[in-house]
């Protein structure tokens, strides 16, 4: 049978109830929090995990810098509450399953702990309810979940410019910056840098930029940035990788000026699918993929001018210009479009 688990506490008296805020070590409470899940009980509220944000997470905690202030919500039907010396103490007490207590809210997060012991030995903050009927699970579960307005994408990422290290997010997030502010660019202010529209012109999201162009110097960004957060040296050994090194020295202002000449000769060759299609998020990531397969050969010919990138892509204008939303804008469709263009690309440079 396993041990009960004492926390100093803090007490908050609201009008829906008392509640407590504890701090615990992650070893010894990720392991003894109850999951149910509605797919499969029909008194439970949590949802089905969602696997890769579970995974993202994980990689996260794994980082130098990485915090969760935000706390685990459980409710505890086997808990105590006592004072010494002025100190509110709980005991929670397992069930005949090991389990402290049922977990609200904050699955992904357990769920990213669970799969790193990296935060093994670290704080994490508990907010802990005493025996809540199921009604009042589903209620709390309903409220803390339906009034978060999710951040935008584009302004975390934005936020991310912030930082001193060089990072996949921080690099990219500059160049997104030069790139919509650079009057000779062919995104110059068309691009939404906060996710929001200031300005009719704007029409591309900063997240899709971000996103489309990590993947031009960056095969692990997770790896990058810790890394780059602990002030270890990038590797430079992939070979489909051609402007890495541009990353590698942060050299923002030339990685810039060669997606802009990239971007300069695909809107040179593709008509009005220019802003049907690339001003779009699936477009921009699509363009970027292509500038990842077409930079290994225009470094062999050691020039990145607008003429040279032109006259490499200018054999499949029309595999480019054929492109479209009507065959989906999702992730695979974005995958499928960079595939055939690479391989109308690769065909022709044979």
């Amino acid at each position: 049978m396993k041990s009960d688990l004492t926390l100093a506490a803090i007490s908050l008296d609201q009008p829906g109830g008392t509640f407590f805020y504890c701090a615990a070590k992650v070893a010894d409470i990720k392991d003894r929090l109850q999951v149910r899940r509605r797919s499969q009980e029909l008194d439970a509220v949590q949802r089905d995990l969602n696997g890769p944000r579970a995974s993202e997470i994980a990689r996260y905690l794994e980082g130098a810098g990485s915090i969760l202030p935000t706390p685990l919500v459980i409710s505890a039907d086997h808990v105590s509450s006592s004072e010494a010396g002025g100190i509110t103490f709980i005991t929670l007490s397992p069930d005949a399953n090991g389990f402290l207590g049922e977990l609200i809210d904050g699955q992904h997060r357990l769920a990213g702990l669970l799969r790193t012991k990296q935060f093994d030995d670290s704080d994490i903050g508990l907010c802990i309810f005493a025996s809540l009927s199921i009604e009042d699970k589903a209620e709390l579960f309903g409220t803390i979940n339906s009034t978060q307005v999710r951040v935008p994408k584009s302004y975390i990422y934005d936020l991310f410019g912030y930082t001193d290290n060089n990072t996949p997010i921080k690099f990219a997030h500059t160049v997104c910056k030069i790139t919509n502010e650079s009057p000779h660019s062919p995104l110059h202010r068309r691009i939404k840098m906060l996710g929001k529209k200031l300005h009719a012109e704007e029409v591309l999201s900063q997240a899709a930029f971000v996103d489309g162009l990590i993947g031009v110097f960056s095969d692990d960004p997770s790896r990058d940035r810790k890394m780059a957060e602990s002030g270890e040296a990038l590797p430079n050994n992939e070979p489909d990788l051609a402007l890495r090194a541009l990353y590698i020295e942060n050299n923002s202002g030339d990685m810039a000026k060669i997606v802009s000449n990239h971007l300069v000769a695909v809107k040179s060759l593709v008509g009005p699918a220019w802003e049907a299609y690339y001003l779009k998020s699936i477009g921009i990531k699509v363009a970027l993929g292509l500038l990842k397969v077409v930079a290994p050969t225009a470094m062999q010919r050691r020039s990145f001018t607008t003429e040279t990138l032109t006259g490499l892509i200018a054999p499949i204008s029309k595999e480019l210009s054929e492109m479209s939303t009507k065959t989906g804008t999702n992730d695979a469709a974005m995958s499928n479009a960079i595939r055939t263009l690479s391989a109308a690309f690769r065909a022709n440079t044979k």
